[in-house]
């Protein structure tokens, strides 16, 4: 059977000493210093920060519409972006009603004009890679959301704009449209280090999302992945444990449905709790499907 994460794409990643790690470590220290349960947090921030070779690629699915699986993604990006001194992508290919948000000086980024910038800029280093998706020195997040009427990338396009962010970035985090059909989902789930099922219970009943899980483990059995209850209403901690899952509650959390970069200090405690523990597990799956896979070269 062939590989199918292979990192043949990736190049060996820089971990400078820089100030904005130094920032990053001040800030886990804030957090888990108000969070009520401050050991948590530290195991999580440490999994988040484990040395990695190589970028990796997670990707955020859902059974159908109104899961909250941008939010969700959004959320491993802000946590991914703070607490690592890595460059962070991601590539939201699901449909976003609103669009990418940019200005005069810097037009949003969609997955087309993120890929055409690289195939015409072929970025060699991370300065490039930086220059070709129009980030400022100090910027370290780039986000590619498509509009209401893009086209959507066939599976060769999506191949080749993850990539062209995995070679430069410590994590992609790509967001795909509902279901397993879709040939973006399929190409995006076939590079995958590691996957985010995002379920809600009120949007999809208890049967789709076994269904869908089913059908996931059936089509992709190496990779790993967690699966998102993402719902307002707090679950039972008996009930929680019982499912197997693990449960947040996203979905409405403004800040990050917007689709833009933003801190956890715009987000309640829970929130920030939350998205660090699934963020925490997400990257430890993603290094544990590196080894399975990939014969360890995580």
């Amino acid at each position: 059977m062939p590989t199918r994460r292979s990192d043949r794409h990736a190049t060996p990643l820089e971990h400078p000493a820089g100030p904005r790690l130094r920032a990053a470590l001040a800030a886990t220290g804030r957090l888990i210093g108000r969070d009520s349960f401050p050991q948590t947090l530290v195991a999580a921030a440490a999994d988040i920060q484990h040395p990695i070779a190589t970028g990796r690629r997670i990707v955020v699915c859902s059974p159908s519409e109104g899961s909250g699986a941008s939010t969700v993604g959004m959320g491993l990006t802000l946590a991914v972006h703070t607490l690592r001194d890595d460059l962070v992508a991601t590539i939201d290919l699901a449909e976003s009603p609103g669009g990418p948000r940019g200005d005069d000086d810097r037009p949003a980024l969609t997955p087309a004009t993120a890929l055409g910038a690289l195939a015409v800029n072929e970025p060699a280093t991370r300065d490039d890679f930086r220059r070709t998706m129009r980030l400022q020195p100090h910027d370290d997040v780039v986000i590619m959301r498509k509009p209401p009427g893009e086209a959507d990338l066939n599976g060769a396009a999506v191949h080749a704009l993850v990539a062209g962010c995995t070679r430069h970035c410590g994590v992609t985090v790509v967001v795909t449209p509902p279901g397993l059909e879709d040939a973006r989902t399929v190409e995006a789930l076939a590079s995958a280090h590691a996957a985010v099922v995002v379920t809600d219970r009120h949007a999809n009943e208890e049967g789709v999302a076994r269904s869908f899980v089913s059908l996931l483990r059936h089509l992709h059995p190496n990779l790993p992945f967690v699966e998102v209850m993402n719902e307002p209403a707090r679950l039972r901690r008996r009930e929680r444990r019982e499912l197997g899952r693990h449960a947040c509650a996203l979905r409405h959390a403004p800040t990050l449905s917007h689709g833009q970069p933003t801190s956890f200090a715009s987000l309640r405690e829970r929130e920030t709790a939350e998205i660090l523990t699934l963020t925490a597990r997400a990257m430890r799956l993603s290094r544990a499907g590196s080894i399975a896979v990939e014969g360890g070269s995580a």
